[in-house]
Protein backbone atom coordinates (compact mmCIF):
# COMPACT_ATOMS: atom_id res chain seq x y z
CA UNK A 1 0.00 0.00 0.00
CA UNK A 2 1.14 3.40 -0.90
CA UNK A 3 2.04 6.20 1.76
CA UNK A 4 -0.85 8.26 0.35
CA UNK A 5 -3.14 5.24 0.60
CA UNK A 6 -1.89 4.33 4.28
CA UNK A 7 -2.50 7.82 5.01
CA UNK A 8 -6.44 7.93 3.95
CA UNK A 9 -7.02 4.51 5.43
CA UNK A 10 -5.95 5.77 8.40
CA UNK A 11 -7.48 8.71 8.43
CA UNK A 12 -10.60 6.87 7.54
CA UNK A 13 -11.21 4.53 10.05
CA UNK A 14 -14.57 3.15 11.39
CA UNK A 15 -16.51 4.89 12.99
CA UNK A 16 -16.58 2.88 16.51
CA UNK A 17 -13.15 3.53 16.18
CA UNK A 18 -14.13 7.71 15.70
CA UNK A 19 -16.21 7.98 18.46
CA UNK A 20 -13.43 8.37 21.07
CA UNK A 21 -13.96 12.14 21.78
CA UNK A 22 -11.12 14.58 21.93
CA UNK A 23 -9.99 13.97 25.50
CA UNK A 24 -6.62 15.08 25.20
CA UNK A 25 -6.88 18.42 26.48
CA UNK A 26 -9.30 17.66 29.57
CA UNK A 27 -7.07 14.49 30.53
CA UNK A 28 -3.97 16.50 30.59
CA UNK A 29 -5.00 19.55 32.34
CA UNK A 30 -6.06 16.52 34.92
CA UNK A 31 -2.34 15.88 34.92
CA UNK A 32 -1.45 19.27 36.35
CA UNK A 33 0.27 19.15 39.35
CA UNK A 34 -1.99 20.21 42.22
CA UNK A 35 -5.06 19.07 40.66
CA UNK A 36 -5.26 15.87 42.09
CA UNK A 37 -7.19 16.49 45.38
CA UNK A 38 -10.51 15.35 44.40
CA UNK A 39 -12.25 18.31 44.89
CA UNK A 40 -10.53 19.95 42.45
CA UNK A 41 -11.09 16.72 39.79
CA UNK A 42 -14.77 17.07 40.53
CA UNK A 43 -14.98 20.96 39.57
CA UNK A 44 -13.03 20.95 37.04
CA UNK A 45 -14.85 17.11 35.57
CA UNK A 46 -18.03 19.36 36.24
CA UNK A 47 -17.10 21.88 33.87
CA UNK A 48 -16.08 19.35 30.92
CA UNK A 49 -18.52 16.46 31.10
CA UNK A 50 -19.48 17.57 27.38
CA UNK A 51 -15.60 17.08 26.34
CA UNK A 52 -15.53 13.25 28.16
CA UNK A 53 -16.48 9.87 26.93
CA UNK A 54 -15.90 6.73 28.14
CA UNK A 55 -15.71 4.20 25.48
CA UNK A 56 -15.01 0.43 26.54
CA UNK A 57 -11.37 -0.29 25.55
CA UNK A 58 -9.86 3.18 25.47
CA UNK A 59 -8.79 5.40 28.02
CA UNK A 60 -11.42 3.43 30.67
CA UNK A 61 -8.69 3.60 33.49
CA UNK A 62 -8.15 7.60 33.22
CA UNK A 63 -10.43 8.14 35.82
CA UNK A 64 -10.27 9.85 39.23
CA UNK A 65 -10.91 7.22 41.42
CA UNK A 66 -7.31 5.33 40.82
CA UNK A 67 -3.91 6.82 40.74
CA UNK A 68 -3.27 8.66 38.11
CA UNK A 69 0.54 7.72 37.63
CA UNK A 70 -1.03 4.30 36.85
CA UNK A 71 -3.17 5.31 34.23
CA UNK A 72 -2.09 3.58 30.52
CA UNK A 73 0.33 5.69 28.89
CA UNK A 74 1.37 7.58 31.90
CA UNK A 75 4.49 7.33 33.78
CA UNK A 76 5.37 9.38 36.59
CA UNK A 77 8.98 9.98 38.37
CA UNK A 78 9.69 7.87 41.01
CA UNK A 79 11.71 10.47 42.76
CA UNK A 80 8.90 13.55 42.09
CA UNK A 81 5.91 12.30 43.23
CA UNK A 82 2.80 12.71 40.73
CA UNK A 83 5.20 14.43 38.26
CA UNK A 84 4.51 13.03 34.49
CA UNK A 85 7.67 12.57 32.56
CA UNK A 86 6.02 9.77 30.17
CA UNK A 87 2.76 10.50 27.90
CA UNK A 88 2.24 8.40 25.52
CA UNK A 89 -0.99 7.79 23.84
CA UNK A 90 -0.29 6.24 20.29
CA UNK A 91 -2.76 4.79 18.67
CA UNK A 92 -5.42 5.54 20.73
CA UNK A 93 -7.75 6.78 18.25
CA UNK A 94 -8.16 10.23 19.67
CA UNK A 95 -9.56 13.26 17.75
CA UNK A 96 -9.08 16.93 18.69
CA UNK A 97 -6.64 19.79 19.10
CA UNK A 98 -3.53 19.60 21.58
CA UNK A 99 -4.25 21.80 24.20
CA UNK A 100 -1.68 24.59 24.89
CA UNK A 101 -1.48 23.39 28.81
CA UNK A 102 0.79 20.23 27.74
CA UNK A 103 3.24 22.71 28.32
CA UNK A 104 2.62 22.72 32.21
CA UNK A 105 3.88 19.04 32.06
CA UNK A 106 7.47 20.42 33.02
CA UNK A 107 8.99 16.75 34.25
CA UNK A 108 7.39 14.84 30.75
CA UNK A 109 10.43 13.14 29.08
CA UNK A 110 8.51 11.17 26.59
CA UNK A 111 6.04 13.02 24.63
CA UNK A 112 4.18 10.01 21.58
CA UNK A 113 0.56 11.35 20.59
CA UNK A 114 1.68 9.73 17.23
CA UNK A 115 -0.88 7.34 15.49
CA UNK A 116 -3.60 9.43 15.87
CA UNK A 117 -6.18 12.00 14.21
CA UNK A 118 -5.27 15.44 15.81
CA UNK A 119 -5.60 19.00 13.83
CA UNK A 120 -4.62 22.15 14.51
CA UNK A 121 -1.07 23.76 15.48
CA UNK A 122 1.76 22.52 17.70
CA UNK A 123 0.86 24.61 21.04
CA UNK A 124 3.87 26.99 21.14
CA UNK A 125 3.84 25.98 24.99
CA UNK A 126 5.61 22.62 24.05
CA UNK A 127 9.03 24.72 24.14
CA UNK A 128 8.20 25.01 28.02
CA UNK A 129 9.12 21.25 28.40
CA UNK A 130 13.04 21.63 28.67
CA UNK A 131 13.06 18.00 30.10
CA UNK A 132 12.18 16.62 26.45
CA UNK A 133 13.74 14.01 24.98
CA UNK A 134 11.31 12.07 22.48
CA UNK A 135 8.91 14.10 20.79
CA UNK A 136 6.56 12.09 18.18
CA UNK A 137 3.66 13.55 16.57
CA UNK A 138 3.73 11.44 13.46
CA UNK A 139 0.79 10.63 12.05
CA UNK A 140 -1.48 13.07 12.49
CA UNK A 141 -3.39 15.55 10.61
CA UNK A 142 -1.90 18.58 12.08
CA UNK A 143 -0.88 21.85 10.12
CA UNK A 144 0.18 25.25 10.21
CA UNK A 145 3.88 26.31 10.94
CA UNK A 146 5.93 25.03 13.47
CA UNK A 147 6.07 27.43 15.43
CA UNK A 148 7.03 25.74 18.91
CA UNK A 149 9.72 27.12 20.85
CA UNK A 150 12.12 24.37 20.37
CA UNK A 151 15.04 26.37 21.17
CA UNK A 152 14.38 26.08 24.82
CA UNK A 153 13.60 22.32 24.87
CA UNK A 154 17.67 21.93 25.50
CA UNK A 155 17.66 17.86 25.18
CA UNK A 156 15.50 16.41 22.38
CA UNK A 157 17.00 13.61 20.88
CA UNK A 158 14.45 12.69 18.57
CA UNK A 159 11.78 14.88 16.79
CA UNK A 160 9.07 12.85 14.61
CA UNK A 161 6.63 14.61 12.76
CA UNK A 162 6.24 12.66 9.32
CA UNK A 163 2.96 12.85 8.19
CA UNK A 164 0.85 15.50 9.12
CA UNK A 165 0.25 18.57 7.06
CA UNK A 166 2.59 21.15 8.14
CA UNK A 167 3.77 23.94 5.94
CA UNK A 168 6.55 26.84 6.45
CA UNK A 169 9.62 26.38 6.94
CA UNK A 170 11.80 24.10 9.14
CA UNK A 171 13.07 25.78 12.20
CA UNK A 172 16.50 26.90 12.32
CA UNK A 173 16.56 26.68 15.93
CA UNK A 174 16.46 22.79 15.08
CA UNK A 175 20.45 23.35 14.63
CA UNK A 176 20.39 24.55 18.51
CA UNK A 177 19.38 21.45 19.88
CA UNK A 178 22.42 20.29 20.60
CA UNK A 179 22.15 16.24 21.29
CA UNK A 180 19.58 15.65 18.45
CA UNK A 181 19.98 12.62 16.86
CA UNK A 182 16.76 11.86 14.79
CA UNK A 183 14.66 14.14 12.70
CA UNK A 184 12.13 12.82 10.60
CA UNK A 185 10.03 15.91 8.93
CA UNK A 186 9.12 13.42 6.21
CA UNK A 187 5.60 13.97 3.91
CA UNK A 188 4.48 17.33 4.95
CA UNK A 189 4.26 20.74 3.11
CA UNK A 190 8.17 22.11 4.38
CA UNK A 191 8.94 24.93 2.16
CA UNK A 192 12.35 26.83 1.81
CA UNK A 193 15.76 25.31 2.06
CA UNK A 194 17.20 23.34 4.75
CA UNK A 195 18.49 25.19 7.65
CA UNK A 196 22.66 25.61 7.16
CA UNK A 197 21.83 25.43 11.36
CA UNK A 198 21.44 21.93 10.85
CA UNK A 199 25.23 21.41 10.24
CA UNK A 200 26.28 22.38 13.95
CA UNK A 201 24.15 19.08 14.70
CA UNK A 202 27.59 16.97 15.66
CA UNK A 203 25.29 14.05 17.26
CA UNK A 204 22.90 13.97 14.21
CA UNK A 205 22.86 10.58 13.32
CA UNK A 206 19.25 10.09 10.72
CA UNK A 207 17.55 12.90 9.16
CA UNK A 208 14.37 12.58 6.89
CA UNK A 209 13.06 15.69 4.49
CA UNK A 210 11.41 13.39 1.61
CA UNK A 211 8.32 14.49 0.31
CA UNK A 212 8.33 17.80 1.35
CA UNK A 213 8.31 20.92 -1.30
CA UNK A 214 11.56 22.37 -0.21
CA UNK A 215 14.05 24.46 -2.47
CA UNK A 216 17.50 22.52 -2.14
CA UNK A 217 20.06 22.97 -4.44
CA UNK A 218 23.43 20.87 -5.00
CA UNK A 219 24.94 23.66 -3.52
CA UNK A 220 23.47 23.76 -0.20
CA UNK A 221 23.57 19.42 -0.23
CA UNK A 222 27.33 19.36 -0.78
CA UNK A 223 27.61 22.33 2.23
CA UNK A 224 25.42 19.94 4.57
CA UNK A 225 28.07 17.31 3.86
CA UNK A 226 31.08 19.00 4.13
CA UNK A 227 29.88 20.55 7.32
CA UNK A 228 28.43 17.96 9.45
CA UNK A 229 30.12 15.87 11.90
CA UNK A 230 31.91 14.00 10.68
CA UNK A 231 32.13 15.17 6.79
CA UNK A 232 31.66 13.62 4.15
CA UNK A 233 33.18 13.74 0.55
CA UNK A 234 31.08 13.04 -2.47
CA UNK A 235 34.08 12.01 -4.55
CA UNK A 236 32.63 11.18 -8.34
CA UNK A 237 29.65 14.54 -8.72
CA UNK A 238 28.83 14.96 -12.57
CA UNK A 239 25.79 15.39 -14.05
CA UNK A 240 24.54 12.09 -14.10
CA UNK A 241 24.87 12.05 -9.83
CA UNK A 242 22.29 14.94 -10.09
CA UNK A 243 18.79 13.52 -9.87
CA UNK A 244 16.22 15.48 -10.30
CA UNK A 245 11.88 14.98 -8.56
CA UNK A 246 8.80 15.35 -10.42
CA UNK A 247 9.07 18.26 -9.15
CA UNK A 248 12.33 19.69 -11.00
CA UNK A 249 13.53 19.35 -7.22
CA UNK A 250 17.48 18.32 -7.63
CA UNK A 251 18.96 15.69 -5.65
CA UNK A 252 22.79 14.43 -5.34
CA UNK A 253 23.06 10.46 -6.07
CA UNK A 254 25.50 8.20 -6.33
CA UNK A 255 27.61 7.60 -3.13
CA UNK A 256 29.01 5.04 -3.94
CA UNK A 257 32.82 6.30 -3.90
CA UNK A 258 31.89 8.91 -0.66
CA UNK A 259 34.39 9.25 1.52
CA UNK A 260 33.93 10.16 5.39
CA UNK A 261 36.78 12.50 6.57
CA UNK A 262 38.23 10.63 9.59
CA UNK A 263 40.13 14.22 10.45
CA UNK A 264 38.24 17.84 9.67
CA UNK A 265 41.81 19.72 8.96
CA UNK A 266 41.33 20.50 5.47
CA UNK A 267 44.75 21.55 5.12
CA UNK A 268 46.09 18.59 6.26
CA UNK A 269 44.50 16.51 4.16
CA UNK A 270 44.96 19.08 0.50
CA UNK A 271 48.53 19.23 1.66
CA UNK A 272 49.43 15.23 1.99
CA UNK A 273 49.16 12.69 -0.66
CA UNK A 274 47.70 9.20 -0.80
CA UNK A 275 48.45 6.45 -2.58
CA UNK A 276 45.21 5.22 -3.19
CA UNK A 277 43.71 5.24 -6.87
CA UNK A 278 42.35 7.88 -8.18
CA UNK A 279 38.53 8.85 -7.04
CA UNK A 280 36.26 10.34 -9.71
CA UNK A 281 35.31 10.41 -13.18
CA UNK A 282 37.45 12.28 -16.08
CA UNK A 283 36.85 15.62 -17.02
CA UNK A 284 34.96 16.25 -13.20
CA UNK A 285 37.76 15.11 -11.18
CA UNK A 286 39.55 17.49 -9.13
CA UNK A 287 43.38 17.82 -10.37
CA UNK A 288 45.13 17.15 -7.17
CA UNK A 289 43.51 13.82 -6.86
CA UNK A 290 45.50 12.90 -10.09
CA UNK A 291 48.87 13.68 -8.72
CA UNK A 292 47.88 11.58 -5.67
CA UNK A 293 46.38 14.62 -3.36
CA UNK A 294 44.17 13.57 -0.63
CA UNK A 295 40.14 13.29 -0.77
CA UNK A 296 39.01 16.78 0.48
CA UNK A 297 35.86 19.20 0.07
CA UNK A 298 37.57 21.09 -2.26
CA UNK A 299 37.76 18.18 -4.73
CA UNK A 300 34.12 18.32 -4.48
CA UNK A 301 33.95 22.05 -4.57
CA UNK A 302 35.99 21.86 -8.30
CA UNK A 303 33.57 19.07 -9.57
CA UNK A 304 30.77 21.19 -8.69
CA UNK A 305 32.49 23.96 -10.52
CA UNK A 306 32.46 21.83 -13.60
CA UNK A 307 29.47 20.91 -13.45
CA UNK A 308 27.95 24.68 -13.60
CA UNK A 309 30.23 25.69 -16.83
CA UNK A 310 28.99 22.20 -18.29
CA UNK A 311 25.26 23.13 -17.84
CA UNK A 312 26.23 27.08 -19.56
CA UNK A 313 28.14 25.99 -22.00
CA UNK A 314 26.66 22.63 -23.39
CA UNK A 315 29.88 21.35 -23.29
CA UNK A 316 31.15 18.39 -21.83
CA UNK A 317 34.81 18.78 -20.13
CA UNK A 318 35.66 15.69 -22.43
CA UNK A 319 34.62 17.64 -25.78
CA UNK A 320 36.96 16.89 -29.10
CA UNK A 321 37.71 20.47 -28.12
CA UNK A 322 39.63 19.89 -24.88
CA UNK A 323 42.76 18.69 -26.28
CA UNK A 324 46.66 20.25 -26.25
CA UNK A 325 46.09 21.46 -22.70
CA UNK A 326 42.82 23.40 -23.15
CA UNK A 327 40.13 22.26 -20.58
CA UNK A 328 36.60 23.27 -20.22
CA UNK A 329 37.37 25.63 -17.39
CA UNK A 330 40.36 27.00 -19.21
CA UNK A 331 37.81 27.80 -22.37
CA UNK A 332 35.69 29.38 -19.91
CA UNK A 333 38.15 31.75 -18.06
CA UNK A 334 39.14 32.36 -21.61
CA UNK A 335 36.25 34.28 -22.28
CA UNK A 336 35.67 35.76 -19.30
CA UNK A 337 33.93 38.25 -18.82
CA UNK A 338 33.67 39.87 -22.62
CA UNK A 339 33.28 37.25 -24.81
CA UNK A 340 31.43 34.88 -22.16
CA UNK A 341 28.35 35.33 -23.55
CA UNK A 342 29.87 34.05 -27.06
CA UNK A 343 30.15 30.30 -25.34
CA UNK A 344 26.47 29.96 -23.63
CA UNK A 345 24.79 27.10 -24.87
CA UNK A 346 22.41 28.47 -27.79
CA UNK A 347 19.85 26.36 -26.67
CA UNK A 348 19.75 28.45 -22.97
CA UNK A 349 19.61 31.78 -25.03
CA UNK A 350 17.23 30.81 -26.85
CA UNK A 351 14.68 29.79 -23.82
CA UNK A 352 15.93 32.89 -22.44
CA UNK A 353 14.95 35.10 -25.34
CA UNK A 354 11.63 33.02 -25.73
CA UNK A 355 10.69 34.01 -22.05
CA UNK A 356 12.14 37.86 -22.92
CA UNK A 357 9.36 38.18 -25.61
CA UNK A 358 6.66 37.20 -23.67
CA UNK A 359 7.03 40.40 -21.43
CA UNK A 360 6.65 44.03 -21.83
CA UNK A 361 9.96 44.73 -20.29
CA UNK A 362 12.08 42.70 -22.52
CA UNK A 363 15.09 44.66 -22.52
CA UNK A 364 15.61 44.93 -18.58
CA UNK A 365 14.78 41.09 -18.52
CA UNK A 366 17.00 40.43 -21.23
CA UNK A 367 20.47 42.51 -19.44
CA UNK A 368 18.98 40.81 -15.94
CA UNK A 369 19.33 37.01 -17.57
CA UNK A 370 22.93 38.46 -18.40
CA UNK A 371 23.77 39.40 -15.07
CA UNK A 372 22.60 36.62 -13.57
CA UNK A 373 24.67 34.54 -16.04
CA UNK A 374 27.98 36.11 -15.72
CA UNK A 375 27.60 35.53 -11.79
CA UNK A 376 27.26 31.94 -11.86
CA UNK A 377 30.10 31.87 -14.10
CA UNK A 378 32.30 33.39 -12.05
CA UNK A 379 31.52 31.40 -8.89
CA UNK A 380 32.22 28.50 -11.25
CA UNK A 381 35.36 29.19 -12.22
CA UNK A 382 36.02 30.17 -8.62
CA UNK A 383 35.38 26.89 -7.82
CA UNK A 384 37.45 25.71 -10.68
CA UNK A 385 41.00 27.01 -9.26
CA UNK A 386 43.81 24.32 -9.91
CA UNK A 387 44.84 24.92 -6.61
CA UNK A 388 42.41 23.73 -3.96
CA UNK A 389 43.47 26.40 -1.86
CA UNK A 390 42.31 28.97 -4.08
CA UNK A 391 38.91 27.69 -4.05
CA UNK A 392 35.92 29.07 -2.64
CA UNK A 393 34.45 27.07 -0.38
CA UNK A 394 30.82 24.98 -0.66
CA UNK A 395 29.14 27.49 1.95
CA UNK A 396 30.54 30.66 0.20
CA UNK A 397 29.63 29.14 -3.58
CA UNK A 398 26.01 28.32 -2.23
CA UNK A 399 25.29 31.73 -0.91
CA UNK A 400 27.33 33.20 -4.20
Amino acid sequence: MSPQSQRRSFLHKPAAYKQVSSMLPVLLLILLPYVFQSASVRTFSNKTDANLSNQPGVLAAWNTTTDSCSWPGVSCSLKHKYRVTVLNLASKGLTGTITPSIGNLTFLKILDLSHNNFHGEIPSSIGFLSRLKQLNLSINSLHGDVNADLKNCTNPESINFNRNQFTGEIPACLGGLSNLRFIRLQMNNFTGTIPPSLTNLSTLEIIYFDENQLHVNIADALDYLHNCEPPIVHCDLKPSSILLSKDLVSHIGDFGLAKILSESATELLINSKSSTGTRGTIGYIAPEYGEGGQVSACGDVYSFGTVIIELFTGMAPTHDMCRDGLTLQKHAENAFPGMLMQIVDPVLLSIEEANVGSLQDGSNTMEHGSTAIFSVMEVALSCTKHAPTERMCMRDAATG
